[in-house]
């Protein structure tokens, strides 16, 4: 428990915001932007592990597929248990569109988010469908990197200059959110000095010209100031599990995080934040344990299994 192993840094932070994403919306901690930061940091996880199977499979299609089918799903499951509670039903909402045309749904979890990265995939795979690109990120990734970030940060200052143009105009449609992911996607691909120190910089200042001095710029610049200067660190094991855990049940807790605020108010009669925001983060856990780990169903077939061949062994046992 006290064995001293190595925490990723990102994991760290990507802990911390989905932490501070609950804690905001329980209004225990007054800290918003955590969930910025978590998309940002969705680019540069996809272009660590994503990149290589495009070019390995020669082509983005076959493990965008597999990640959106994990993305997708367990949205699909809560959406329709939402459709069927309530008697509506929204096709934008269902088919994860109503934040690109600037709908409003009102549902029991944040939309913005989930759409905004399964758009966010989407996109990048019909870039990276292209071969010529493919083979330009492996060869000069920080290069095309820097073009993806510009160019959607382009779309980003259409978005704010003429925000009545459809799909693209408004706060949280196409421009806004895909520099964000792109902007992850460049820390990915920061690995000199001097590509570190440039990514700091454009990172201080995209966050400060499109978020000001709010909290939504601390998220993302200190904690992809840490990431790409400091990739890892040592510490305890069992706070490098707690970490480990919290980081990657985070989708699960930010989707079903106010569905749980709302039984908790019902049914416990409690309206105490930090009592919220410690329940909806292990409910999260639990949704990703039992859904991507397969613990709980996984441990009680084992052991289900482990007395039916005790009991198999014990009739077979000759008779003394």
């Amino acid at each position: 428990m006290f064995e001293r192993v190595t925490i990723e840094t990102n994991m760290l932070f990507r802990a911390l915001a989905i932490f501070g994403v609950v804690a905001h919306h329980a209004d225990f901690i007054a800290f918003p932007g955590g969930a910025a930061f978590l998309l940002a940091l969705a680019g540069y996880n996809y272009q660590r592990f994503k990149l290589k199977s495009f070019v390995r499979e020669n082509s983005p299609w076959p493990s965008t597929a597999r990640y959106e089918i994990r993305l997708v799903r367990p949205y699909l499951i809560v959406v329709c248990l939402f459709f069927a509670w309530k008697g509506v039903f929204q096709w934008d909402t269902l088919l994860m569109v109503s934040v690109l045309l600037g709908n409003e749904s009102v549902t029991i979890f944040r939309l913005w988010f989930i759409q905004a990265l399964v758009q966010a995939t989407l996109l990048i795979a019909v870039i990276f469908s292209i071969p010529s690109v493919r083979r330009a990120a492996q060869q000069k990734g920080w290069l095309v990197a820097l073009m993806l970030f510009a160019a959607s940060t382009t779309l980003t200052l259409i978005n704010r200059a003429y925000p009545d143009l459809p799909l693209i105009g408004g706060e949280l449609t196409l421009g806004r959110w895909l520099s964000v992911v792109f902007l992850g996607w460049l820390a990915g691909e920061a690995q000199s000095r001097w590509q570190k120190a440039i990514f700091i910089a454009i990172t201080l200042a995209y966050c400060t010209y499109f978020f000001e001095l709010t909290s939504t710029t601390y998220w993302i610049a200190v904690g992809f100031s840490a990431t790409v200067l400091l990739e890892s660190f040592p510490g305890p094991q069992a706070f490098a599990a707690l970490v480990n855990n919290v980081a990657r049940s985070s989708y699960y807790t930010y989707l079903s995080h106010l569905a749980v605020f709302y039984v908790v108010e019902l049914g416990l009669r409690s309206d105490s934040p930090a009592v919220w925001t410690c329940i909806a983060m292990f409910v999260g856990w639990l949704a990703w344990y039992v859904v991507e780990k397969r613990g709980v169903p996984f441990l009680a077939i084992n052991t289900l299994r482990s007395i039916w061949s005790r009991k198999a062994s014990a009739r077979t046992l000759p008779e003394r």
